[in-house]
């Protein structure tokens, strides 16, 4: 997964969330990026 997944994923919590609740609802969300360059370098 990268941060180009992240678009669509937030954008389906929201709908979902806002046809859930109606009106200006929002998903109450935090948001973490992780960097994958740094990952390999921990791994075997």
């Amino acid at each position: 997964m990268s941060w180009e997944s992240t678009l669509p994923y937030y954008c389906i919590i929201n709908q979902r969330v806002r046809h859930a609740c109606g009106g200006l609802h929002s998903a109450k969300l935090l948001l973490y990026s992780v960097n994958f360059h740094a990952i390999p370098r921990f791994c075997c």
